[in-house]
């Protein structure tokens, strides 16, 4: 069976592995990608038999990227990642679709156009040239610049800016503004009209220009005329050629007589006829001629340019004897109605140049009203309570309506040419101003009188003013009537008499509406008073009566009285002093004082009586003798003991008294006083006199320490001065026994500044002289001090009279010393310690001390830097810098250093070598060493240091030969020609090996020269002592004796 491992073909198997197999699926047929068969051994992921959204083509599993084109899985292209098709979702590449596509050659997809992003993915910027709404912007041209004008012009044209938001530009062609970088001119339009080019290009003004030309003189004859016209007058001109000539109306003359001479003197015409012309209406006339030096034309030009010089300026030429050129107008043509312009110039006759449009001169309608309506315009919006306008062109008719608010009516119009209050008809040939005057309608005021008794009259008053006599109950009404929201007020102008009423008035006040006023109503009643006569009341006093137990009347003046309140005829009264007067205090009693009222009652009489009462009261503390009293200046009174006291005199009731002392007491001296001394009589004897005597005593002292002047002590108010000194003081003013003193130091001494201080100053006069007090002064001391500027940096510390030390934290801006100095005394402030950072200056650090602190002591301080060096080819020991002559730098190899003290701002810097550096020896140089400190650190100082080099010398001796050569460490050659001593021309830095050796033996004859000293160092100093010997060779010379047989054979070698 399938599976067993056993291929059996006669079973349908097409083979069988036992089980799946590459080469075998599990249902023992062959594998084969898109035979539906899952074999994950035949390397299958999938098999779906065929493409499927789970499977590829091939068998593997679907993804995006893979780069297998899958279209059921929901692929529209897979390209196995991004590429300039296909997105990497498997999608096709589009802009717009969200999905950023470098490849595709996108910047940015956000799916449309963002703020961030253009409508073709390309990334938003100002001045891209595409316009990008959703990123704010209005416009883009391209740039980011803003052009300052419309290229093409127009009022409502706008520029991009900088920012690619639409903005109205800052000029344009037509504008009426004149840019001199861009414009020749600009008469408010872009048209060909005006005194400049449609472009504003060039100025075009309007000058009308022509000319006269005359052919013969004897062509003209008397009475030959022309007439010019400049656009405002017309000037006719006549010939005169002959004596005899008659003027024709009021032409001009030119005067021809002297041109005679020759029948073809042109010129002098010419001139004549110039002349004339600039001399016309005394020189104002608008045309000016000229004339050149020959020929036979006068030139003709109006001096005004623009429509008012843009006329034909020659009108007639009644004789052949004259042609006239062809007068065309200017270079422009006048400006027509609502056509821009800058200037009336511009515009044609008639209109003017006004808001920068050319328009036919316009004025002001104004309407006022006074009074409550509104005026209305046929034409034009006048439509007005108060007061309007409107402009309107020359010579228009508006026709005005007035309507009045309600209460009101239109009486009259002013000015403007109406006269009637029917609608006013205006002719606008100038400013016009019209009002229309509105007053307020009459209404009759009146009502209703009952009660008036027969016989009776009754005067009623409206308004303070109109009276109106009323002589029977019924209606009334007032003669004059009341205009509209004014106000009436009815009141009762005389009270009816016989028999005499009472007459009230209700709803009599209000304000008049747009009817009638009907509702007044007026009742009258009849009442009898009751009263008298008050005699002897004195004045100022009051009385108070009463009638019938009640009613009070307050009576303040003898004369006739009556009481408030009216009684019905046949009613009972009964008059009583309710309460007497007081002040002055007075009696007063009633006569006639009762009975029936049949008529008025003046029958009660009140008869007063001022009162008299002593003056007195009591003396206490008398101890002298001779004190005597007054009352009111007179009435004197001794007195000699304590005790009570009464003037023989009795005051008034209402009559004053004043109690004085006319001499005090003496033996012992004293002062006495008076209390509740003086006042007004009332209704009882005066008893509360009090007079109190006192003795007196001085009040002293002694004073220590006085050493200034202008000391004044004051004791309560009084002052005395004190000079230095002075040991004792007393006042001269006396003080009572019981008084109080309080002395104190009113001003304190001067020169030196001294406090002065008072010791038992203050205290109460017992029954002896105050001799206690002690003034004790002492020098003044002051604190010593100043402001502080610019100070950032720590640890400053300021000294005074070289010991005080105050050590200042940074940013303080004053500063005070501990310790005060003593008034005259000296103070000298100097800088103990520099703040870190800063260098600090005193001003007016010392002086003498006066009277007050000492603030006036200035410390400035300003940054200072460090000074930086850069030290190059230093090899050698013991560098030694210096800045500014001080702060020592030692250096000992190459790179940046700083001195430690800095420099202030402002101040000099100058780095110098103290000490050139040794082992080796060398010279180090200073560039841009010098200076003043800035705002910054010093760094671009350089020292350059160069190692000192010195010659190596050699003295050559035994030299017989030529040729020789010394080396020196194997270079710099040397060539010997003779004995002697020789330098090599290379020098050797110090501390270097020299080693001097023979590099060529010298020879004719040959020799061999020997170095001795010839290796070493340089120390400091030149190299001598080498020393070269030079010695010639020596040779064996060598004979052959041949055929030699006998003995005694001698051979010399140089005899």
């Amino acid at each position: 069976e399938c599976g067993d491992g056993f291929h059996n073909p006669a079973a349908g198997e097409q083979c069988d592995t036992a089980g799946e197999s590459p080469t075998c699926n599990t249902d023992c047929t062959t594998p084969r990608c898109g035979d539906g068969k899952l074999n994950a051994a035949f390397g299958e992921q999938c098999d779906t038999a065929g493409e499927s959204p789970t499977c590829n083509a091939d068998c593997t599993t679907p993804r995006c990227g893979d780069g297998k084109l899958n279209v059921s899985f929901g692929e529209i292209c897979d390209d196995g990642g991004e590429s300039a098709g296909c997105n990497s979702d498997c999608t096709h590449a589009r802009c717009g679709d969200g999905k950023l596509n470098v490849s595709f050659g996108e910047i940015c997809d956000d799916g449309g156009e963002t703020a961030a992003c253009n409508a073709d993915c390309t990334v938003a910027v100002c001045g891209d040239g595409k316009l990008n709404l959703a990123a704010g912007e209005e416009c883009d041209d391209g740039n980011t610049v803003t052009e300052t004008r419309c290229p093409s012009g127009g009022s409502d044209c706008l520029i991009c800016d900088a920012t690619c938001h639409e903005v109205a530009p800052s000029g344009y062609c037509g504008d009426g503004v004149h840019d001199p970088e861009n414009e020749a001119c600009d008469d408010g339009n872009a048209d060909a009209c005006g005194t400049c080019s449609a472009d504003c290009g060039a100025e075009q003004w309007a000058k009308a220009r022509g000319s006269l030309t005359t052919v013969k003189k004897d062509k003209l004859q008397n009475n030959d005329s022309f007439r010019l016209d400049d656009g405002t007058n017309s000037v006719e001109f006549e010939f005169r050629k002959w004596d005899t000539f008659i003027a024709q109306g009021s032409r001009t003359v030119i005067d021809i007589r002297g041109c005679n001479k020759s029948d073809w003197d042109i010129p002098c015409v010419c001139r004549a006829i110039r002349d004339a012309i600039n001399g016309a209406l005394g020189g104002s006339f608008g045309i000016e001629a000229s004339y050149p030096s020959s020929g036979a034309t006068v030139n003709l030009a109006n001096k005004q340019e623009g429509s008012f010089g843009n006329t034909a300026i020659v009108e007639q030429v009644t004789d052949n004897g004259f042609k006239k050129t062809d007068m065309a107008n200017g270079l422009g043509r006048d400006c027509g109605n609502q056509v821009g312009c800058a200037r009336d110039e511009d515009c044609a006759r008639g209109l003017q140049c006004l808001s920068g449009l050319c328009q036919p001169p316009s004025f002001t309608l104004t309407v006022a009203t006074a009074g409550n309506g509104s005026v209305l315009s046929d034409i034009g919006g006048i439509s007005c309570g108060e007061s309007c306008q409107a402009s309107y062109d020359l010579n228009t008719t508006v026709e005005l309506t007035a309507t009045p608010d309600t209460g009101w009516h239109h009486a009259a119009w002013s000015e403007g040419g109406c006269e009637t209050d029917e609608p006013c008809l205006v002719l606008v040939d100038s400013a016009v101003a019209v009002t229309a005057t509105f007053e307020r309608n009459l209404y009759p005021v009146g009502g209703t009188l009952s009660g008036l008794a027969d016989g009776a009259t009754l005067v009623l008053r409206n308004n303070g003013g109109d009276s109106l006599n009323l002589n029977g109950n019924g209606e009334f009404s007032f003669a004059t009537p009341v205009a509209f929201e004014s106000g009436y007020d009815i009141t009762v102008a005389t009270q009816p008499s016989s028999p005499p009423q009472v007459c009230t008035v209700t709803d009599g006040a209000g304000t008049v509406g747009a009817a009638d006023v009907t509702s007044v109503q007026v009742t009258c009643v009849s009442l009898w008073s009751v009263g008298g006569t008050v005699s002897g009341l004195a004045e100022g006093a009051t009385l108070l009566l009463q009638n019938n137990g009640g009613d009070d009347l307050s009576v303040s003046a003898d004369g006739p009285f009556a009481f408030a309140t009216r009684l019905l005829d046949g009613s009972a009264y009964s008059v009583s002093v309710l309460t007497h007067p007081a002040v002055p205090s007075q009696t007063c009693s009633v006569e006639f004082g009762t009975g029936t009222a049949s008529g008025n009652v003046t029958s009660v009489q009140i008869t007063c009586a001022t009162d008299l009462f002593t003056i007195g009261g009591t003396v206490s503390g008398l101890a002298g003798s001779g004190l005597v009293l007054q009352n009111n200046g007179g009435d004197d009174l001794p007195l000699s003991t304590n005790g009570s006291f009464t003037f023989a005199t009795s005051v008034l009731s209402g009559g004053t008294y004043e109690i004085t002392v006319l001499t005090a007491p003496s033996a012992p001296p004293q002062a006495c006083t008076v209390t509740n001394g003086s006042g007004t009589v009332g209704g009882a004897p005066v008893t509360s006199v009090a007079v109190t005597c006192e003795t007196l005593y001085s009040v002293g002292g002694t004073v220590s320490g006085l050493s200034g002047n202008g000391l004044v002590l004051q004791n309560n108010a009084e002052e005395i001065a004190i000079t230095a000194g002075q040991t004792s003081f007393a006042f001269p003013t006396l003080l009572l026994s019981g008084a109080s003193y309080s002395v104190t130091v009113k001003t304190q001494p001067t020169d030196p500044s001294q406090t002065c201080v008072v010791a038992g100053g203050d205290g109460t006069i017992a029954s002896a002289n105050v001799t206690g007090v002690q003034v004790t002064c002492t020098t003044d001391t002051f604190g010593v001090g100043g402001t502080l500027n610019g100070l950032t940096g720590s640890g400053l510390v300021l000294r005074n009279n070289g010991g005080d030390e105050l050590p200042l934290a940074a940013a303080a801006t004053s500063f005070l010393f501990a310790a005060e100095i003593a008034s005259g005394a000296t103070y000298s402030v100097t800088v103990a310690t520099q703040p870190a950072g800063q260098f600090c200056a005193v001003a007016n650090g010392s002086g003498t001390v006066g009277a007050a602190e000492v603030n006036s002591v200035v410390v400035s301080c300003v940054d200072t830097h460090p000074v930086g060096v850069t030290v190059t080819g230093l090899s050698g020991t013991g560098l030694v810098l210096q800045n500014n002559g001080g702060s020592d730098l030692a250096v000992n190899t190459n790179g940046d250093f700083t001195f430690s003290t800095p420099v202030a701002e402002g101040s000099l810097y100058a780095v110098t070598v103290l000490t050139q550096p040794t082992k080796p020896k060398q010279v180090c140089t200073v560039s841009n060493g010098s200076g003043t400190m800035g705002g910054a650190d010093v760094t671009g100082i350089q020292v350059a240091c160069s190692t000192k080099t010195y010659s190596v010398e050699v003295t050559v001796s035994g030299l017989a030969g030529s040729g020789l050569v010394l080396q020196n460490n194997g270079a710099d050659n040397l060539s010997i020609g003779a004995n002697g001593t020789f330098t090599f021309a290379t020098e050797v830095v110090d501390q270097a090996a020299y080693a001097v050796t023979v590099f060529a033996e010298p020879s004719n004859p040959n020799q061999t020269c020997t170095v001795t000293g010839g290796t070493g160092t340089v120390d400091g100093a030149e190299v001598t002592g080498i020393a070269i010997n030079c010695a010639t060779n020596t040779y064996p010379v060598s004979v052959t004796v041949t055929g030699l047989a006998g003995s005694g054979l001698v051979l010399q070698n140089n005899g």
